[in-house]
């Protein structure tokens, strides 16, 4: 008798059938939801949260944030931490 043959004649292969199924359907419904939310799902409105914002501990990392906000024409307030000389006159600029 063939190994194919021997597995779908056990008794436990519809349930891991369906077991196999339900993961694969789980797995895939998970990458699908990743997808949507890490890039196709739209910027959030942050105009509803009020017309500042505030920054505190403002480094390389979050500096982005700052310019991004600037250019949404927002209200920022920050406390600018360890930034080199150059890097605040730029921040300055905005």
């Amino acid at each position: 008798m063939s190994t194919l043959a021997t597995l779908t004649a056990s008794p436990l292969a519809p349930a891991l059938l369906i077991l196999g199924s339900v993961t694969l359907t789980l797995l895939t419904v998970q990458l699908l939801d990743s997808l949507y939310k890490y890039f196709l799902r739209p910027g959030k409105n942050l105009r509803k949260c009020g017309e500042w914002a505030v920054i505190t501990g403002a480094t390389d990392g979050e500096r982005l944030h700052v310019e991004e906000l600037a250019r949404q024409e927002r209200s920022v307030f920050g406390r600018i931490v360890k930034l080199l000389l150059e890097d605040i006159q730029v921040l300055q600029g905005i």
